[in-house]
């Protein structure tokens, strides 16, 4: 796997522990059956817009295809893909240049496993953290009703959030595992990882 930082300094503290970061990313045995084969197919590092959102869309529907897994099946994987990308878009502390985004499409035996990492100001870990942990909590029945709220009223149980993290459960039907590990006094890498079961 080859992961492109073209305007991250080598030797430096934040290149090296992103790069540390990633390779333990790029592994992500908790979700897998060590005897599955482990298949790479679509890795991507940099600035996160419009343009480079439809690009990794059509090239993961474009690999996930050549599975033959079913049509709805497929629309669930590119939908959660759409929704990480998208958290990166508007919540990603972009002016931290030196460590763009990054994302990973993966699949092992009927897992298909996608994983995104970038930075995030220290002041929303804790928001995220919560948020995170109460989705998680969730049966399938208040995820369903939990969605249905927001798209109501804008809010999660009174408090701000987004529809993608709830989506993202909703879609998957798993739990999301996420991570952050701090870069420096100001910035924590934000991992996400999404499963979805053939």
């Amino acid at each position: 796997m080859l992961w492109l930082f073209p305007h991250l300094e080598r030797g430096t503290n934040v290149y090296i522990f992103i790069m540390n970061t990633l390779n333990i990313l790029a592994d992500t045995s908790f979700f897998l059956n060590q005897s599955a084969e482990l298949r790479s197919l679509v890795s991507y590092s940099g600035i996160v817009d419009s343009q480079s959102i439809r690009s990794i869309l059509k090239q993961s529907e474009t690999n996930i295809t050549s599975f033959h897994i079913k049509p709805n099946a497929k629309k669930i994987i590119v939908g959660i893909i759409a929704e990480m990308l998208q958290n990166i878009l508007h919540h990603s502390s972009n002016e931290v240049i030196d460590a763009p985004p990054s994302f990973l499409l993966k699949k092992s035996g009927e897992m298909f496993i996608i994983t995104t990492a970038n930075l995030i100001d220290k002041n929303r870990v804790e928001p995220l953290q919560n948020l995170l942990e109460k989705i998680n909590s969730y049966s399938p029945g208040e995820i369903k009703r939990q969605h249905l709220e927001i798209l109501k009223n804008g809010k999660l149980s009174g408090e701000n959030a987004g529809l993608g993290l709830i989506d993202i459960v909703r879609k998957s039907g798993n739990p999301i595992v996420a991570k952050f590990s701090p870069v420096n006094n100001n910035y924590y890498l934000f991992t996400v990882n999404a499963s979805v079961k053939l």
